[in-house]
């Protein structure tokens, strides 16, 4: 079982998750959108997104009244929420620029304009944001190691090639004339030959 499962497993044996809530991955400095699908209920009197928190409900991005109220937006959302098409009965959340501290449960709540009855207490999209600490740098170490590596791989090419060239012309090119065979052919006269004076 990889981290993450571990991670969503243990999540839901301690209730942070129920079986109901869609768990959506996010990476860190990315955009996540989470889903939230009312056409059934549109146009809209209201659609608000929240975070239960204990007790305490945080409003993340809420529409009534025919416009979009930021007021009680919590500043560490401000500028990256948005709804991803409100006209078209899409009320899905659009996160942008996700933190670690985004990670969590979101509620979206969607009210039909024409609905005169008492807004119903159960969200029609419970999502469970999942947003696994970021992976270890694996650069090199500082310093110039990279640099002494590349220089000495570049010394060794080129010696390579070095030495093939010059094995090629040694193959190319005749043979050096022999030494010995250059000198002239001295005759040595013996005491023995009767014709020397």
């Amino acid at each position: 079982m990889d981290r993450v499962s571990v991670f969503i497993v243990g999540l839901c044996l301690a209730g942070m998750v129920s079986g109901e809530d869609e768990i959506i991955p996010a990476v860190i400095g990315e955009d996540v959108t989470l889903p939230c699908e009312a056409k059934e209920r549109f146009p809209f009197k209201l659609v608000e997104w929240n975070r239960p928190n204990g007790g305490n409900t945080e409003f993340i991005l809420v529409f009534k009244e025919k416009k979009i109220s930021k007021s009680d937006t919590p500043d560490r959302y401000m500028g990256r929420v948005e709804f991803k098409d409100l006209q078209k009965g899409n009320a899905s959340l659009v996160l942008k620029n996700v933190t670690a501290e985004d990670e969590g449960r979101y509620e979206c709540y969607v009210e039909k304009a024409s609905n005169r009855s008492k807004r119903s207490i159960e969200p029609i999209s419970t999502i469970y944001l999942d947003v696994p600490p970021p992976l270890p740098d694996v650069r090199p170490p500082p310093g110039n190691i990279g640099l002494i590596v590349a220089l000495a791989f570049f010394a060794l090419v080129v010696a390579v090639f070095a030495a093939f060239v010059v094995k090629k012309k040694q193959r190319s090119s005749p043979p050096p004339p022999d030494k010995e065979a250059e000198k002239p052919l001295q005759i040595q006269p013996t005491a023995a030959d009767p014709s020397i004076p």
